[in-house]
C-alpha cells in the first residue's frame, strides 16, 4: 500500500447495484482511496470487509471484497482500513 502523508483521502465502495438474486450469486466489491491530490488507490485487498446483514449478502472479511448473495433486501458494506478509515455503500439484492 502506497502512504499519501499530509493528504486527506475518503474511501469509497462500488459497484453500487442493486443486484439480481436470480443471477450470478457471487459479486466482488472494490474499495478505492480518493486523496486530496485527486490520486486514487485501490484498497480492496488490504481492507476488512463486512456486511450489516449476512442474510442479504455474506462477505468474506479477508478476501479483498469477495461477496455471496444471500437473500433479498437492503445492507450495508463496510470496508475498513489498518488506519481507522471506514468507506460504506447501501446496497439492495432484488429477487
Amino acid at each position: 500500500m502506497t502512504v499519501f502523508v499530509g493528504l486527506s483521502s475518503y474511501i469509497t465502495i462500488s459497484p453500487a447495484g442493486p443486484f439480481k438474486l436470480s443471477g450470478t450469486p457471487g459479486v466482488t466489491f472494490y474499495a478505492t482511496e480518493t486523496f486530496s491530490d485527486g490520486s486514487t488507490v485501490d484498497v480492496s485487498g488490504p481492507a476488512f470487509w463486512d456486511s450489516s446483514s449476512g442474510g442479504v449478502i455474506s462477505i468474506y472479511p479477508f478476501l479483498g471484497g469477495d461477496a455471496t448473495l444471500v437473500g433479498t433486501g437492503t445492507t450495508t458494506i463496510t470496508a475498513t482500513l489498518s488506519t481507522g478509515e471506514i468507506g460504506t455503500l447501501t446496497v439492495t439484492v432484488v429477487p
